[in-house]
């Protein structure tokens, strides 16, 4: 059995987040002695840094006692609440696509907010003196104990030389009694370790063909699923986010307002990530984004799965999850939350798949001469298109979601949704009995 994610980030298959000295284009990412080569940016001549320090850190990645890691503090001064470094990489004139990231990790329980980053700015000049734009899509993290890893593949610009590979700190800035011109440093530090950081020559990344195999503990988070979780965020104490699903596309009620959904349409759900806001209406704190690993999603660059979807049999004790395909039909921000459309296969039996698939056959080739042999069971469950001519696996399902979000964002502990039921029913066949005269 398979369980889905919904909504996927995009690994590249094959290759793992540590990569050998040899074709890593990054000279000192992983700190073994010193961090020689990455410098401080201001943020402009003649003006003053943003307040910040970067030193060299014992603490290493993989636990090495030969090698480090680099720290990056800041406090903040409004308008000033980020510290960057860099160092300036030579492309090789061959590159279209690179992949970057590296590891990052943040103390949870810091007593202020913030958040790390690493980003790409893209270089016409050798030297990195001009740029055009921060690549990045995945964002800040905070409040994460253990090492995140973090990959991205990105299109190199036409013309570019040379990329600048930044390393920051965000803190949020509080303001203080006494700061009438909000330039008044808190002095209270944000800190982050970077390590094993990357940046290699890639080809065009394509999307996963199916989606990682299941998890064992689904339902590790349940104990705490409808009760309000609260963390430590800066000087606040915030809820986890919710999560909640509802059907889209074509539907009708049955009994007890359960959706009914014909066996051989498709199952359309939005999952939608909602976090708490404050008494503004503001986010409380930043998450990743829902991303599904689709059958179809090759377009979401560097992003690992945050969303996997569990089916079952309404009333199995045990839980058994059924397998599922699932394409991914949209995902963004919109009404305030993240939002994934996911369009939802559940896999019937055996027999029942072969029935489905031969009805539908029999249905395109009704005119057509008799083929010279009928295909065999195997080559009709491994044709391409078999897979839009079988129907659901029919009955009442409950549907849970689980997002975990271990690259970007504030929120990490896993958070489960409420299960949400529907039934499948049987549809029309795919064609009438009889065609035209026949």
């Amino acid at each position: 059995m398979r369980c889905v994610y919904g909504a996927l980030a995009m690994l590249l298959v094959g290759l793992s987040l540590r990569v050998s000295a040899s074709e890593n284009l990054v000279k000192n990412g992983s700190f073994d002695r010193d961090i020689e080569g990455w410098n401080a940016l201001g943020d402009g001549p003649g003006h003053r840094p943003y307040p910040g320090k970067v030193t060299w850190s014992s603490l290493d990645a993989g636990a090495r006692s030969s090698s480090g890691s680099m720290e990056l503090r800041t406090s903040a001064v409004d308008s000033r609440d980020r510290f960057d470094v860099m160092r300036c990489i030579p492309l090789p004139s061959s590159a279209k696509w690179v992949r970057f990231g590296g590891r990052i990790r943040v103390p949870s329980g810091q007593p202020v907010a913030g958040a790390a980053f690493l980003h790409l700015e893209f270089s016409t000049e050798a030297d990195c003196s001009n740029q055009s734009g921060r690549q990045s899509s995945l964002g800040g993290i905070s409040n994460f104990d253990g090492w995140s890893k973090r990959e991205e593949v990105w299109p190199v610009p036409s013309n570019s030389n040379a990329a600048r590979f930044i390393a920051a700190v965000f803190k949020k800035y509080e303001w203080q009694e006494g700061a009438q011109t909000d330039d008044l440093d808190d002095g209270e530090e944000f800190l982050a370790f970077f390590d094993d950081l990357f940046l290699i020559p890639a080809t065009e990344p394509k999307g996963p063909k199916e989606p990682p195999p299941q998890r064992t503990a689904f339902f590790d988070a349940e104990s705490s699923r409808g009760t309000p979780t609260l963390q430590r965020h800066g000087k606040d104490v915030v809820a986890a986010p919710k999560l909640q699903l509802k059907v889209t596309g074509e539907s009708t009620n049955g009994k007890k307002g359960v959706p009914e959904i014909l066996s051989r349409a498709n199952i359309g759900l939005d999952v939608a990530l909602v976090v708490p806001r404050d008494a503004d209406g503001d986010l409380t704190y930043p998450v990743q984004e829902l991303a599904a690993a689709a059958s179809n999603n090759s377009f979401n660059w560097g992003r690992r799965p945050t969303l996997e979807l569990a089916v079952y049999r309404r009333g199995d004790p045990e839980r058994r999850l059924i397998q599922v395909r699932l394409d991914e039909s949209s995902s963004g921000i919109w009404d305030s939350a993240s939002h994934a459309g996911l369009s939802v296969h559940i896999v019937a039996d055996r027999n029942s798949r072969l029935k489905a698939i031969r009805t539908a056959l029999n249905c395109l080739r009704r005119g057509l001469p008799k083929p010279e042999r009928e295909p065999t069971d195997e080559e009709l469950l491994n044709a391409p298109l078999s897979p839009y001519m079988e129907e659901n696996a029919r009955g009442d399902f409950e549907i849970v979601a689980r997002y975990e979000a271990l690259e970007a964002g504030f929120w990490h502990d896993p958070v489960l949704s409420e299960p949400f039921r529907i039934r499948i029913v049987q549809g029309p066949p795919p064609c009438p009995e009889k065609l035209g005269g026949q």
